[in-house]
């Protein structure tokens, strides 16, 4: 899992996004594209939402609706995460925070 979310940091994703019946994509400059090339299941989805979970939360799993972390992968980056379940599936959109503070310069300000 972390050289699929490595490779979308690494293209300049600023959203990850992680569904059951769709593959692992990116948002990359405003576009979804895909980082794996097969669906992911409904098990596949709730596997990764519990590993991105603090331990002392994942045996809510089956109870949440929506549910708000923070997750940090070394030599990747930081990753604001929100994991959502409807019609008993999940999806998972894990924004990126770079390890790096942009300059000014960086920023075109």
């Amino acid at each position: 899992m972390n050289q699929i979310i490595k490779a979308g940091v690494d293209r300049g994703a600023s959203d990850l996004h992680i569904k059951s019946g769709a593959p692992f994509s990116a948002r990359v400059h405003g576009k979804l594209m895909p980082l794996t090339k097969q669906a992911l299941t409904p098990e596949q989805t709730k596997q990764i939402a519990l590993h991105l979970m603090p331990e002392h939360d994942r045996g809510r799993i089956d109870s949440i609706l929506d549910y708000d972390c923070s997750w940090f992968a070394e030599g990747i980056g930081r990753f604001r995460v929100n994991i959502m379940k409807q019609r008993g599936s999940f999806m998972i959109v894990m924004r990126v925070i770079p390890l790096e503070v942009p300059t000014f310069d960086k920023l075109q300000l």
